[in-house]
């Protein structure tokens, strides 16, 4: 069941955008995953909880958006990304990214919860 206190707070809490700077990292919680199309085509943006925080990520970097992607970021993963800076090589230039993500632990199909009543239920 969804908390309601939580989505609640939620809707009233204001992101910031992270403008980070080479070698800055952002740790938490994804709260929300949506898009945007900033007019060179859609990118993700990814809401992190940090503890103290909320900042919205808006993966627009080739690089970033990619692994976002990859990686099937969604709301409950713990993230940690790392902004490596402007990268050179030979003639071309990206922005960099490092990304580390946990997924939360999955109950195995057999454990998963059902209608059906437990051999545990008391008959009255």
């Amino acid at each position: 069941m969804p908390d309601k206190k939580k989505i609640a707070d939620r809707l009233n809490q204001e992101s910031e955008a992270w403008k980070p700077e080479p070698e800055d990292t952002l740790i938490g919680t994804v709260v929300d995953v949506t898009t945007r199309d900033g007019g060179y085509g859609e990118y993700p943006i990814i809401e992190v909880d940090d503890g103290e925080k909320v900042f919205a990520f808006h993966a627009f970097h080739t690089v970033a958006s990619r692994e976002i992607k990859a990686r099937r970021v969604a709301t409950g993963d713990t993230i940690g990304i790392k902004f490596l800076g402007e990268i050179s090589e030979g003639d071309r230039s990206y922005y960099g990214y490092k990304f580390t993500l946990d997924k939360p632990v999955a109950m195995p199909v057999d454990e998963a919860p059902t209608d059906e009543p437990s051999d545990f239920a008391s008959s009255a």
